[in-house]
């Protein structure tokens, strides 16, 4: 079982995502934004970050930056978007 961190500003997306991990035996927190997810990963031990690349004030980049900043280099992270650029 891992412990995970879903960030998405959509709720449904949020929940559905939440129930499939939940589902395969997962622990599993949420965040609406990077400010909200960054407060988990300071309070929680995270294994596993998924995040919305398209989120307003800060996006699923921004949020990237701030964990790499916070030295929380032993965090697997999966960028779960709509997004299909190669530059992305």
């Amino acid at each position: 079982m891992s412990r995970m961190l879903i960030v998405d500003d959509d709720h449904d997306i949020r929940e559905l995502v939440r129930a499939l991990l939940l589902l395969a035996g997962h622990e599993v927190h949420l965040a609406d934004g990077a400010i909200n997810a960054m407060q988990i990963l300071r309070r929680e031990k995270i294994d596993v970050l998924i995040t919305d690349a398209n989120m307003p004030n800060f996006s699923g980049f921004d949020l990237l930056k701030m964990v790499r900043l916070e030295g929380l280099d032993n965090l697997a992270i999966v960028m779960l978007t709509g997004r299909r650029e190669r530059a992305d």
